[in-house]
């Protein structure tokens, strides 16, 4: 079945928007050295979640703290730092606060796996698989867009998702998501 016209202008709009990025850093993201995200001594969240953590919560549950280290996470916020606490300070139940506190920054915390802001790229997965489905990556970003205006740096991470998700939509404009690129992420 062929794309709508509708849907064939904005798959040719967005290639070339992203042949216009190409054309201005003059390199393919390919050529591009990935930052390190995280420590090595760091463990894969894979791991790290095998087992509780403390500080546990004081309610009735003793909910364990299943972020890692600030110094482990992919991606560090304190616009997301500081809904954590006014969130957590107006809840009475200290499990739903823990739960909060765990489950809000989880995007940022694991799954931010290259950004380069200079080249405005990022490779943020999504599954149980290292890819970046287009879809889901939107969805996952959904409940921080209200804290762009506070945070510049996490809007550069979502302008260069954007930015990413156009290359592969104009190279495979029938693609559901993104492998990692050629370089190591």
């Amino acid at each position: 079945m062929a794309p709508s016209p509708i849907r064939r202008a904005a798959g040719v709009a967005v290639g070339f928007l992203a042949m216009l990025s190409e054309a201005q850093t003059a390199k393919t993201w390919q050529d591009y050295t990935p930052q390190n995200r995280t420590l090595s001594s760091c463990p894969s969240y894979t791991d790290y979640s095998q087992k509780p953590h403390e500080p546990y919560s004081n309610g009735p549950l003793a909910l364990p703290y299943m972020r890692p280290n600030p110094g482990c996470r992919t991606f560090n916020s304190s616009a997301v730092e500081k809904v954590i606490d006014e969130v957590k300070s107006r809840m009475k139940n200290p499990d739903l606060g823990r739960l909060f506190e765990n489950t809000f920054p989880s995007t940022l915390d694991t799954t931010v796996k290259y950004f380069d802001s200079d080249v405005n790229l990022a490779f943020i997965i999504t599954g149980d698989i290292t890819a970046q489905w287009l879809r889901d990556t939107g969805n996952q970003f959904a409940h921080l867009y209200k804290l762009l205006p506070h945070d510049d740096n996490m809007k550069a991470l979502v302008k260069a998702v954007i930015n990413t998700e156009s290359r592969y939509i104009a190279e495979y404009p029938y693609c559901e998501s993104g492998l990692k690129p050629s370089v190591n992420v």
